[in-house]
């Protein structure tokens, strides 16, 4: 049986960790960089799977964490151990997240080198002030920098992540963070709506009073505007948080790998607090590196599921992983869900299972069927109020 995968290599690093962060990420413990590196190379050698199984790769994503603290050379080897391990598709998407303060040009022309395609850059603002109250290491002008260094690099599938709803922004400061980005014609724009969480220090900064969030109604504001404002200058919005331009070849700027997770299909998750997806498994791997280390490195026996490193894994059932394709592939507005895909995967047809919901979210005209009824997708307003969407699906 033949299987396309997408693989994450999860690299949980930091010089300094952001403000509003909550992810798997720790800042001081550059050092064991090396260490963790050997460890992610033998996870990704022992790991096993069923032999009927045929993994074809088709992407591959270095997030964090901050995987640009990576040496090429690390990279490579990390690489190496993947296409001796898998079947790689020859035209296979290898991303990595960068953040500007953590680039050189030499180490951009060595990930070109080593087959990396697709780059990601952490801006997020161009406005000093706002850099700060989100506690990045960089500046604006680190971005371009990296910008340049990527081109000269030869990148020519760059990304941009973008944040709006930042504490003291206003909407002039977001039209500007908007215009000057779209001046550098990147090829593709993650932009993402600020979400405090808790036991963050952002958080506690808003519960004191030292930072003003912008009011929802403002934010929703900033969130339209961008759709008319990207939509003018040749962006097209394909996710809920993601844009993309077309290419001068044809192709497309999507990001592969996260349409692999919004479709929800398989990926194998390696690095510590991982996750993976694969025969209606879901994995979640040991989370501090410390102790991912250590497990790897010790590791002797050969009686494990999957991986030596997974700390947890959760069986689906039918019904919960129909209800959890429907939650991801609603949040592509352009594509949303086709009907007879999701029958070839699941026997049923997607209003024979969702009947109540869809109708319901219908009347509140907040999906619609396309495409002469073979898509279900949101609506305009659907978009805006996705989270009422997928609540249904839970």
């Amino acid at each position: 049986m033949c299987n396309e995968i997408s693989i994450y290599i999860h690299i949980p690093f930091c010089l300094k960790r952001c403000l509003y962060c909550d992810f798997n990420t720790y800042a001081g413990l550059y050092k064991y960089i090396p260490a963790y590196v050997n460890a992610l190379v033998k996870e990704i050698e022992t790991s096993t799977y069923p032999d009927d199984y045929i993994f074809r790769v088709k992407s591959i994503y270095f997030g964090g964490g901050t995987p640009s603290l990576l040496s090429a050379e690390q990279v490579s080897t990390i690489l190496d151990s993947i296409r001796k391990k898998y079947q790689i598709k020859p035209q296979v998407e290898i991303s990595i997240e960068v953040n500007p303060k953590t680039v050189t040009a030499k180490k951009l022309h060595g990930y070109y080198a080593q087959g990396i395609n697709r780059i990601s850059i952490g801006v997020q603002s161009i406005h000093e002030n706002e850099l700060r109250i989100l506690g990045r290491i960089h500046l604006y002008e680190d971005s371009i920098n990296t910008w340049l260094l990527a081109r000269k690099a030869q990148f020519n599938n760059v990304s941009f992540d973008l944040m709006f709803g930042i504490p003291q922004q206003n909407m002039e400061k977001w039209e500007q963070t908007l215009q000057t980005t779209i001046s550098l014609h990147p090829e593709h724009l993650s932009i993402y709506s600020l979400i405090v969480e808790p036991g963050t220090p952002l958080n506690q900064w808003v519960n004191k009073g030292i930072v003003y969030l912008p009011s929802d109604d403002l934010a929703a504001d900033m969130y339209e505007f961008t759709q008319e404002y990207l939509a003018n200058f040749g962006y097209y919005q394909y996710e809920i948080s993601n844009w993309a331009r077309p290419l001068r070849n044809g192709k497309t700027s999507e990001c592969i790998h996260n349409k692999q997770y919004w479709k929800n299909k398989p990926y194998i998750g390696y690095g510590a607090g991982a996750h993976g997806f694969f025969d209606k498994i879901r994995t979640e791997n040991i989370k501090h590196p410390l102790t991912y280390i250590k497990k790897i490195t010790e590791q002797t026996s050969k009686h494990f599921i999957f991986s030596p490193a997974i700390a947890k894994v959760t069986k689906l059932d039918r019904i919960t992983e129909m209800r959890e394709t429907m939650m991801m592939g609603l949040r592509l507005t352009k594509e949303g869900i086709n009907n007879q895909d999701f029958f070839k995967r699941f026997g049923k047809r997607i209003e024979t299972v969702f009947l109540d919901e869809i109708n319901e979210l219908i009347n509140l005209n907040l999906i619609e069927w396309a495409n002469n009824g073979k898509t279900l997708r949101l609506t305009k307003r659907g978009i805006l109020l996705g989270n009422q969407v997928f609540m249904k699906f839970i």
